[in-house]
């Protein structure tokens, strides 16, 4: 077991690749500091751990929202998984909700008619965030990932997450619901959540050739190229 602030697990990610996830070795880091980190300071944000860690092949990522799912949580991925295996925890303590949501990977904390928002973090900012909503009138449902990598979608299938960078939860759900990766948003005035809609993508443009122009021994791209030559 490795114990690791997200920012600096960062600098290792080559390490993750070469020397954990090719050997497939059962290494299992417990990653600190995930999410924003307040007096830290910047450069100790763990904001990126969830993309990078959901490309390294064969690894679980779990996300546990208070103590005793992180011992759950932990103890499940030092005895009963072989492969590697991040635990990533916030900073700070645990608040008022101590309850485990279960092995699931994915649990309903709360339910809301109006979106859905599958947040992480410690449980009780989560739910915190959604008080916070319905006194602005979002009654939102709140579905907390237990596990997010490999994700399992089947929960949460219908919400809209807002989880824009690349490899993120909320993309990998919308791809998973069979959206482009290229989506754009906008907020109609008559709903107060944000939507999203996938555009037609283009078909691919068409591929010039390379010829020689004549007379001068250089190349020229053929006039289906678009701006210069493709092979």
């Amino acid at each position: 077991m490795v114990a690791v602030y997200s920012t600096f697990l960062q600098r290792a990610y080559d390490m993750l690749l070469h020397d954990v996830a090719l050997d497939r070795l059962h290494v299992v880091l417990a990653v600190d500091r995930a999410g924003l980190v307040g007096e830290d300071g910047e450069t100790h944000h763990g904001v990126f751990d969830v993309s990078y860690l959901n490309s390294v092949p064969g690894m679980r990522v779990y996300a546990p929202a208070n103590f005793a799912e992180l011992k759950a949580m932990l103890e499940e991925a030092v005895l009963r998984w072989d492969g590697p295996a991040a635990v990533r925890y916030p900073r700070g303590g645990e608040g008022g909700v101590p309850e485990d949501s279960g092995r699931a990977p994915a649990a309903v904390l709360q339910r809301g008619p109006t979106s859905r928002w599958c947040p992480t973090g410690w449980r009780s900012t989560m739910l915190q965030a959604a008080q916070l909503l319905e006194e602005r009138g979002v009654e939102a449902e709140v579905v907390k990932l237990n596990i997010i990598t490999p994700l399992d979608a089947a929960p949460v299938l219908d919400s809209v997450p807002d989880g824009r960078p690349a490899g993120g939860g909320g993309q990998r759900l919308r791809r998973q619901r069979g959206g482009a990766a290229r989506l754009r948003w906008s907020r109609p005035a008559s709903a107060p959540g944000w939507r999203c809609a996938a555009p037609a993508i283009p078909p691919p443009r068409q591929r010039g050739r390379i010829e020689a122009a004549p007379g001068t021994g250089r190349s020229r791209a053929g006039q289906a190229g678009h701006g210069g030559a493709a092979i």
